[in-house]
């Protein structure tokens, strides 16, 4: 009895602790995406033609530093959910580790994490090889349903920084949308310093 009582005790404080690891592990504050060159922002977009919610209520961003001095700088859209919007969901993730060695281990797990998960939703990605190329790694993808195209996701990799972008609800078939938005941000990445 004692011993299942303790079992259920560290059984609470683990969850406890999975729960809360985030607040403990890292510090996390809202940006303003306008001071990040380099993200792709919903009204970036708008050459496209769509309906976009430039309200401010889709979109989101944030820093984060983690315990370990590793960052990340996320921004999204998300207007998944009406009809006065083009249905569209994006995320676009810079994220900065400490050498070239996590960045390469952060890449190709995140890489496997992100192409799984977009297969797992229903959203098999088809490479598009040799295509658009960027820094010391990248991967370029059409994401399809039912063997329609209906997003993308681009990864890539600089020295101790990986970028990346997952996309659903827009794509472009002659391949602008990476070619002539994401590529041009791109070229602020190398030299990019977080400021304390």
């Amino acid at each position: 009895m004692i011993k299942m009582k303790k079992i259920l005790i560290a059984t609470v404080v683990f969850i406890f602790y999975l729960s809360n690891a985030n607040a403990f592990l890292a510090k996390t504050k809202e940006i303003d995406p306008e001071d990040f060159p380099f993200l792709l922002l919903a009204k970036d977009l708008q050459i496209y033609n769509i309906k976009l919610d430039l309200s401010g209520s889709a979109e989101k961003a944030r820093l984060k530093k983690w315990i370990n001095d590793v960052y990340d700088i996320k921004y999204e859209y998300d207007r998944r959910d009406s009809d006065d919007f083009n249905r569209l969901f994006f995320s676009v993730k810079l994220e900065i580790e400490k050498n070239e060695r996590g960045a390469k281990k952060t890449y190709k797990e995140g890489l496997a994490v992100i192409t799984r998960t977009s297969a797992a939703a229903g959203m098999p990605c088809g490479e598009i090889k040799n295509k658009i190329k960027w820094g010391d790694d990248s991967y370029y993808a059409i994401r399809k349903r039912n063997g329609k195209p209906v997003g993308l996701i681009f990864m890539g990799r600089l020295k101790n920084k990986i970028y990346s972008l997952i996309m659903a609800g827009l794509y472009s078939s002659d391949h602008s949308l990476i070619t002539d938005l994401v590529i041009p941000k791109l070229q602020h990445i190398d030299n990019f310093q977080i400021k304390e």
